[in-house]
């Protein structure tokens, strides 16, 4: 009995220190039946700016299946276009989802394609942009508040081990050198900035560079975006909540 004792003591030690959580997930459901996306072979560079914003991936293959967010009781029963975005431009998919009355760590419903598991599953958790924009519709001219993606480790409706929330990534449209960008808190002094890279040798099409802000804390901010051209820059600000 003793013995059995320290094994358990031993084994609550080794989940308590671990940095990923596993927590039970929620669905989140599809508004429509349809579940729009596309694979182009001959894909087009992306006129977005800011292609997706998400808590540091896991490493390894992207999950179709274990895309959601950490959802604060604030925005439950809101709506959100959740937009996914391969680096080289090849798969987009844009659907629109109702949020339950629930909070915590929620999944969100697929119904991809057979013909697009195999190519998806070629992807690295890197290279895949997430973008999820409280709005109504996909289509409204509203950029919408922007909450974070949580890529998972999921397998059916089992728990889901969620990232520990240290670094939040912000995937970009532009070379990193261009790039100069920062989080700003609302109704406060905080600034944290982010440092981007450029992966030299990726297909970049839908996106270019990663910037990423390490551990900001739970707050409302501005995601302020200095872009430089040739002889001028420009300044685009986009809402971003990291509330619990």
């Amino acid at each position: 009995m003793r013995y059995g004792g320290i094994r358990r003591a031993a084994l609550t030690a080794i989940l308590l220190a671990h940095s990923v959580s596993i927590v039970q997930a929620q669905m989140i459901r599809l508004v429509s039946p349809k579940y729009v996306e596309t694979f182009d072979n001959n894909p087009k560079i992306s006129g977005n700016l800011l292609v997706g914003l998400s808590w540091d991936p896991l490493p390894g293959r992207f999950d179709v299946n274990g895309v959601g967010v950490l959802l604060p009781p604030a925005f439950r029963w809101r709506k959100a276009c959740v937009e996914v975005a391969s680096q080289d431009g090849r798969y987009f998919a844009q659907n629109l989802y109702q949020f339950p009355n629930e909070q915590g760590a929620e999944v969100f419903e697929t119904k991809t394609s057979p013909d697009y598991l195999i190519p998806l599953q070629r992807y690295a958790a890197t290279e895949m942009a997430v973008s999820v924009r409280l709005v109504d519709d996909c289509n409204s001219a509203e950029r919408g508040v922007l909450i974070p993606a949580m890529f998972s480790e999921k397998k059916g409706n089992g728990p889901v081990a969620a990232p520990p929330r240290q670094m939040l990534v912000a995937y970009l449209n532009a070379d990193a050198q261009r790039l100069k960008v920062s989080l700003r808190k609302k109704g406060g002094t905080d600034v944290v900035i982010g440092i981007c890279h450029t992966e030299a040798n990726a297909v970049r099409v839908a996106f270019s560079s990663s910037c990423e802000f390490r551990m900001p804390a739970p707050a409302d901010y501005v995601l302020v975006v200095q872009l430089q051209e040739r002889f001028d820059s420009h300044e685009s600000d986009f809402n971003v909540s990291l509330r619990q």
